[in-house]
C-alpha cells in the first residue's frame, strides 16, 4: 500500500508541475529547491481541489489495485477533514488482515495563512501508535509577501534541511541563498550557496552552486543553464557538475510547452553518458489537456538502463473530473512496453459533499424549522439540537439585506421591513441550512 501510495504521489508531483509552472509565486521562489517546489505544487493541486470558496469539498477517497469494476476490493481509502479554517488533512487508512479492522496509517497536512499562503506540508506515519513526521516543509514568508521567503525548513525523519538567508533583487528574484543541511542532533554536514543571474528581461538564465563542509570551504559544484522559448518558457537545462576544475555536462531536462505557456506537454530528462558521448533518456513525462484545459492524462517513461532483457516500465494516470473542475477519479495503468497493452493498477475516487459559500457543510432544508411563511414583520427560527450562531438573509440578486449574530434559540427575528421572496441562512454549530422565505407587508 506505502508502494503504491508514493507512487500515485510522484504522479501527483508530475501532474502539478504542469498545473503550476511558472504560475505561483511560490514555485518561483523555490526553484532553486525542487523537491520542496513540488510538494507546494501539490498543496496547490489539493488547495484547488478543495476550494473552501466552492460548492464542492473533497470529502473522502477510495483506493482500489487491480481494478476491474466498481465491486472491486478496496485495499485503502482516506478521509479529508479541515480541523479549522486554514488546515487541510487528508487521514489514509489500510485494512488489517490480522485484526480485521481498518487503521490509520498515514496523514498529510496542509496549512495556509490568514493570506491563503500555504506554510505546511507534512506527511507522517503512524508505527507501532507512534506518529513519525517522514517529511516536512515550513515556509516562511517574508511580511505580507506572496513572492519572498524568510527560509524553508526541510525536515526528513532522519535529518533536517534548513534554507535561509534568501536575498532578493528589486524584482523580487532570488540572487542568492545559502542552504544548511544537518543530522538529527543539529550538526552541519554540508552547506551550499545557490547564486543565481537573470536575464535583462527577468528570466532566469543560470544558477551556480557552490558545496562544502563549512561556508569558509565552498567550492564550485554545480552549474545550471536555462534557455528559453519565444513564450519565455523554460524549454532546456543544461546541468554541469566540476571535477578537477574542469566543467562536465552531466545532463539536461527539456520541456515542450503546449498551446498556452501555463502548460507542459512533456518533460524529459537525460543522463550524459561519456563512454558513448550520448544524452541517454532516463525520464520522460507526457501531459494530454481536454477543451477546457484540464490535464486528462499523464505518462511517465522510465528507461532504467539495465542492459539486455531490462525493459523501460511505462505507466499512464487518466484523470476523470466532475462538471468543472473537481476530480471524479485517477486511473493508473501499467503499459507492456513490447505489446502497449494496458493493465489497470490502481484506481482512485473521490467523493465530495455540498458545502455553503463559507466553507460550512450544507444541512437539510427541514433540519430548520421557521414560522410563520409566508411572514410579515417577524420570523420564528428552531434548529431543534443545532445551536444558532447567526442568521442572514439576501434578496433575488444575492445582496444580503439582513445579517443577526444570536446566541440563543428559538431565534426570532422582528421588524423585518423586507416584501418579496428572500433566501434565509441560517448557520449552526453544525453546518449552515437554506430556507426560501416570503415576506408580505
Amino acid at each position: 500500500m506505502k508502494q503504491a501510495s508514493l507512487f500515485i504521489q510522484l504522479l501527483l508531483i508530475f501532474f502539478c508541475n504542469a498545473l503550476f509552472a511558472q504560475k505561483h509565486p511560490y514555485v518561483k521562489a523555490l526553484q532553486h529547491h525542487p523537491e520542496a517546489a513540488a510538494f507546494v505544487e501539490n498543496a496547490l493541486l489539493q488547495q484547488k481541489v478543495m476550494d473552501r470558496s466552492g460548492t464542492n469539498r473533497l470529502d473522502s477517497s477510495a483506493f482500489f489495485i487491480n481494478y476491474v469494476g466498481l465491486d472491486s476490493t478496496r485495499i485503502g481509502y482516506s478521509l479529508y477533514s479541515y480541523p479549522d479554517a486554514y488546515t487541510t488533512l487528508r487521514t489514509n487508512y489500510s485494512f488489517n488482515n490480522t485484526t480485521v479492522v481498518w487503521e490509520a496509517n498515514s496523514f498529510n497536512t496542509t496549512q495556509y495563512d490568514a493570506l491563503n499562503r500555504t506554510i505546511l506540508l507534512e506527511q507522517a506515519y503512524l508505527n507501532n501508535g507512534v506518529i513519525n513526521i517522514g517529511f516536512q516543509v515550513k515556509i516562511f514568508p517574508r511580511g505580507n509577501s506572496l513572492v519572498q521567503l524568510d527560509s524553508v525548513t526541510v525536515r526528513y525523519n532522519s535529518g533536517f534541511d534548513v534554507n535561509k538567508d534568501y536575498t532578493y533583487n528589486a524584482a523580487d528574484d532570488i540572487v542568492q541563498y545559502r542552504n544548511y543541511a544537518g543530522d538529527v542532533s543539529g550538526n552541519i554536514l554540508n552547506v551550499s550557496e545557490y547564486n543565481s543571474s537573470y536575464h535583462t528581461n527577468g528570466n532566469l538564465e543560470r544558477v551556480e552552486i557552490n558545496q562544502g563542509p563549512t561556508l569558509q570551504a565552498l567550492a564550485p559544484n554545480q552549474r545550471h543553464i536555462y534557455t528559453y522559448d519565444g513564450n519565455d518558457f523554460t524549454f532546456l537545462t543544461e546541468n554541469y557538475n566540476t571535477s578537477l576544475s574542469a566543467w562536465l555536462l552531466t545532463g539536461k531536462t527539456e520541456v515542450i510547452a503546449g498551446p498556452s505557456e501555463q502548460k507542459i506537454t512533456q518533460r524529459s530528462s537525460y543522463s550524459y553518458d561519456i563512454a558513448l558521448d550520448s544524452f541517454l533518456l532516463n525520464n520522460q513525462t507526457t501531459y494530454e489537456y481536454d477543451a477546457q484545459q484540464r490535464p486528462t492524462s499523464a505518462t511517465n517513461y522510465f528507461d532504467p538502463h539495465g542492459g539486455p532483457g531490462v525493459f523501460p516500465s511505462i505507466s499512464r494516470t487518466y484523470y476523470n473530473y466532475l462538471q468543472g473542475e473537481d476530480l471524479h477519479h485517477a486511473t493508473t495503468v501499467n503499459i507492456d512496453f513490447l505489446t502497449g497493452d494496458e493493465t489497470v493498477n490502481s484506481k482512485e475516487y473521490y467523493f465530495y459533499k455540498i458545502v455553503s459559500s463559507t466553507g460550512q457543510p450544507l444541512l437539510n432544508a427541514d433540519a430548520v424549522k421557521i414560522s410563520p411563511n409566508p411572514a410579515t414583520d417577524y420570523l420564528r427560527i428552531d434548529a431543534g439540537k443545532n445551536e444558532i450562531f447567526a442568521v442572514d438573509i439576501f434578496d433575488q440578486s444575492g445582496r444580503l439585506v439582513w445579517s443577526q449574530s444570536v446566541d440563543h434559540q428559538p431565534v426570532i427575528l422582528k421588524n423585518i421591513q423586507l416584501h418579496g421572496l428572500y433566501t434565509l441562512r441560517v448557520t449552526t454549530q453544525n453546518g449552515v441550512a437554506c430556507r426560501q422565505v416570503l415576506f408580505n407587508e
